[in-house]
């Protein structure tokens, strides 16, 4: 096995001021056979996987964070051995599985037929159910990788449930799972907060807003987490903000649009079109406007706020920098008031 670092397999903490979706943990806990989560980025996909993980405790979990790297199938299936060893090491009824962290394992045979039926008969073995996840999968594209993670969500063994988490659907064969209702499935509309989350989210972020201030935030974020937090992390930073202006919901500020994008960013990664109302992006290959319906185009469009300053003025352009998800170090977003 290839030595795999301890935080690619552990289940991440959790925030203090994380809030807690029941209802989505209650359709989690449902899944029998294969769970997906898959929704763009900051719909905190990660972090409900895990509270959910963390509070199981009739059965062990093996976590494995994939990256690009894992495009390698000896270093992804090490991941997998490591982590399930790791499981079973947390586990409170007996001692740490031997066979999941020796070095009996061919990984230069990682994913082809023979592996993945010796790892199939060992995970049959356990004496406790397993819940295997896989976060970020998205970062695999590696066609024989893929193929032989298709293999094994195919002959897993009933009592491994697979977890699947994910920007992108997978390109495996999950028709028949969903027809014969073995597939759970959660997406960036089940995913999103609603009114209540929102006003529990802003509220734990040190927000007094009114009940009209949350539901205007709320629409224009469309519910989507990252939005949400990032929004209050820019308000709060400044008590001189002005809430109503910084929402757009004063009389004086209401024909501003928060939905004129620019963006700048290398011509190899360049966005298409807004993701929401579909108009083509510009034609200038070195800036690209969304006049989007959605404030989240940002997000599906695969790019990420790191940092924000908030607006103090009107007319003033607001500038904000982004991480792209890509090869790319940053872009940069700004819009208009």
């Amino acid at each position: 096995m290839r030595p795999v670092p301890s935080s690619k397999i552990s289940i991440p903490e959790l925030p203090a001021d994380l809030v807690h979706r029941t209802e989505l943990l209650r359709q989690l806990h449902s899944a029998a056979d294969v769970a997906l989560v898959s929704a763009p980025a900051g719909y905190g996909k990660t972090m409900l996987v895990a509270e959910w993980s963390r509070a199981s405790t009739d059965v062990d979990t093996a976590w494995v964070r994939l990256d690009e790297d894992d495009n390698d199938q000896r270093r992804l299936w090490s991941a997998v051995l490591a982590s399930v060893a790791r499981a079973r090491a947390r586990s409170a009824d007996g001692p740490q599985l031997t066979g999941f962290d020796d070095r009996s394992w061919d990984m230069e045979s990682a994913g082809r037929p023979d592996f993945l039926a010796k790892l199939i008969e060992a995970l049959s073995a356990l004496p406790r159910p397993l819940r295997l996840v896989l976060d970020d999968l998205h970062e695999v594209t590696d066609a024989a990788t893929l193929h032989g993670l298709q293999n094994f969500l195919r002959d897993r063994p009933p009592n491994v449930v697979l977890v699947l988490v994910s920007r992108l659907d997978p390109p495996f064969h999950l028709h028949r799972l969903r027809l014969e209702g073995g597939l759970t499935e959660l997406r960036s509309n089940r995913l999103q907060f609603d009114r209540v989350e929102t006003g529990t989210l802003l509220r734990r972020a040190g927000l007094a807003l009114t009940p009209r201030q949350v539901d205007q935030l709320y629409q224009q974020t469309d519910g989507w987490p990252a939005g949400l937090r990032l929004a209050a992390t820019a308000a709060a930073m400044d008590a001189t903000t002005n809430v109503d202006w910084f929402l757009g919901t004063s009389p004086a500020t209401s024909v501003r649009s928060l939905t004129t994008w620019s963006v700048r960013c290398s011509p190899a990664f360049p966005p298409t079109a807004c993701s929401s109302c579909r108009r083509p992006a510009s034609a200038n290959p070195s800036r690209w406007v969304w006049r989007s319906c959605s404030p989240t185009v940002r997000m599906q469009a695969g790019y990420s706020l790191i940092s924000s300053t908030a607006p103090r003025s009107s007319g003033r352009s607001v500038r904000t920098a982004v991480s792209t998800g890509c090869s790319h170090s940053s872009a940069a977003i700004s819009w208009r008031t």
